[in-house]
């Protein structure tokens, strides 16, 4: 149902965009990131027209939160390379990774160059939980533990778990479940990070309690990723408490997608199988939300207050019951969501984590020709797919403001001669395809897709090889 509403809603949007001047050529952009949002803008900026698209990437590698966020046990997820290999091969696109606008190049000089400059940065830090306790050593972010495994250049954090045995996950989305997986589950042939998988093995963590502060029918992960942990060999789910169903809950039921959903959880809380039974344990709170992380140095315990829900179905709000308990843990992790950072020399809403835009077109005086699109755009939701509305949104407004003639005159030359005049070395997609068949070689000695090279500087060398 959502692929076919993309479809239906891209005709509509290309349909609107199409222009046909045959006396100029058509504008040139500039789209910063080249994770799935920055493909798929660069995509619909073809298809509407677009003589030329240069993909600039902080990174030497492209694909953004494919590469670096997605879980290394969903290689199906991964397949989308295949069709931004296809994008990034066009004539009318170049490629310049190892290159952050913003600091090796400010956005005031690129705007000089291009016809729009389209951001599409995703969200590279973390919302808070803003509790007692949160910065204590044994507290990490999702996205830092997600880094960590899937080799993310930036992740510097050095876990190790010996002497764990249970952990705590904040927030009860499908990284939630991705992060309870990797202890639970064999990683052995995937592209899990060989330091990472080899920590892993030798952590005791036998118990993983995700909390999530709503109701079983209002829990975010999807019912495949739900499904998934319930087939993870030796390993028990468990709902902690009752499996409470409102009045209002009855109504949102009666949407199909919730339905089939609840009626996995609704199993998983009528096995009355004993965790002793297995080896690992995962146990699903809900209406439950964190009040304070305590210990002195490092983590030793999480309190809890249980909620109840109120209001009307699909809008339901928590309020505490002032009822609380505890669970002894070494390890809490925060998964409430990502959050977009500031880009030096643009507006940006603290709150929302977002660039304030209109239909994609960045609001405010002096900001005309500059766009945005992904997690930046909307905030980080959706699944990869939703940034291909997304996309098309703005590459439609983009267009539109060329043919209207309000965008100024700009010095078209090639990418390479003001990144060259400034000393920037860059790298190209060919220099990606050069440290792809590394990774890939590297990969198959070990019978896994590949083996990822971690720091940006090893990536250099081994392309200037």
């Amino acid at each position: 149902n959502l692929l076919r509403a993309i479809s239906k809603k891209r005709i509509r949007i290309l349909r609107t965009s199409r222009w046909c001047h045959s006396d100029k050529q058509g504008p040139i952009y500039a789209v910063v990131g080249s994770g799935p949002a920055g493909f798929y803008l660069t995509d619909s900026l073809l298809k509407l027209g677009a003589a030329r698209v240069d993909l600039f990437e902080r990174y030497p590698t492209p694909y953004g939160l494919v590469r670096y966020g997605v879980a290394p046990d969903h290689p199906e997820m991964k397949q989308v390379t295949n069709r931004f290999e296809e994008i990034a091969n066009d004539d009318r696109v170049n490629f310049y990774g190892n290159v952050n606008i913003g600091r090796n190049i400010s956005v005031q000089k690129l705007r000089q160059h291009y016809h729009g400059i389209m951001f599409c940065t995703g969200a590279d830090s973390d919302r808070i939980l803003g509790i007692s306790g949160e910065n204590l050593k044994g507290v990490y972010s999702s996205r830092e533990f997600v880094g960590w495994y899937n080799d993310h250049p930036d992740t510097n954090i050095d876990f190790d778990w010996k002497d764990i045995n249970t952990a705590v996950i904040i927030g009860n989305g499908n990284v939630a479940l991705d992060i309870a997986r990797v202890f639970t589950s064999d990683y052995q042939n995937t592209d899990i990070s060989e330091s990472a998988l080899h920590k892993i093995k030798k952590s005791n963590v036998k118990n993983i309690h995700i909390v999530g502060r709503r109701g079983a029918v209002q829990s975010s992960f999807t019912t495949k990723e739900l499904r998934e942990i319930t087939k993870i060999p030796n390993c028990g789910v468990n709902i902690v408490g009752d499996l409470i169903v409102s009045e209002a809950d009855k109504e949102e039921l009666k949407s199909r997608v919730l339905k089939r959903k609840f009626k996995v959880l609704d199993s998983i809380y009528n096995d009355k199988t004993p965790p002793e039974k297995y080896s690992k344990n995962i146990f699903l709170h809900f209406l439950s939300s964190p009040v304070q992380i305590k210990g002195k140095e490092s983590v030793e315990s999480i309190e809890l207050e249980r909620n109840e829900t109120i209001g009307e179905p699909f809008s339901q709000k928590c309020r505490s019951i002032n009822k609380f308990y505890e669970i002894p843990t070494d390890l809490v992790f925060k998964s409430i969501g990502y959050k977009s950072t500031q880009i030096e020399g643009l507006p940006f809403n603290d709150k929302s984590g977002t660039i304030p835009n209109d239909h994609g077109r960045i609001t405010g005086n002096g900001y005309e020709g500059l766009y945005v699109s992904g997690w930046v755009k909307r905030g980080p939701s959706g699944i990869i797919g939703t940034n291909i509305i997304d996309a098309e949104e703005t590459a439609n407004t983009a267009i539109n403001d060329w043919q209207s003639n309000i965008m100024d005159k700009i010095e078209s030359i090639p990418a390479e001669q003001f990144l060259n005049d400034m000393n920037i070395h860059y790298t190209t997609f060919k220099d990606w395809k050069k440290l792809d068949s590394y990774e890939v070689e590297k990969g198959s000695m070990l019978s896994k897709p590949r083996v990822k090279v971690k720091g940006v500087d090893d990536m250099l060398e081994i392309i200037r090889e």
